[in-house]
C-alpha cells in the first residue's frame, strides 16, 4: 500500500481522504491537528475604481469579444496609457 497521504484518516490517496472527510468532522479530530505554518505573499494589490454604468458596459463587451474578463483589458488599457 502506498504511503499515507493523510495522518488522520490514514488514506493513501485524496480520494480516499476525500471520502472520509465527507463522513467525518475535523471537530471530532481537533487534538490531532497542529498549527500550519504559511507564507503568503500577493502578486498583485486590487483597489476599486468607480466607472461610469456606460462605459463599463462598453468594457464589458469588448473584453468579451476578446475573450478577457473586464480586470485584465482594462489592465492592458491602463498599461498602453501610462506605461
Amino acid at each position: 500500500m502506498a504511503k499515507s497521504k493523510s495522518s488522520i484518516s490514514n488514506a493513501s490517496s485524496y480520494k480516499q481522504i476525500g471520502d472520509f472527510w465527507d463522513k467525518h468532522s475535523l471537530a471530532d479530530y481537533d487534538s490531532k491537528t497542529k498549527p500550519a505554518k504559511m507564507k503568503f505573499k500577493p502578486k498583485s494589490i486590487q483597489y476599486t475604481c468607480t466607472i461610469e454604468k456606460n462605459l463599463f458596459k462598453q468594457l464589458f463587451l469588448k473584453a468579451e469579444s476578446q475573450g478577457l474578463p473586464v480586470n485584465a483589458l482594462v489592465n492592458l488599457y491602463l498599461k498602453e496609457k501610462v506605461i
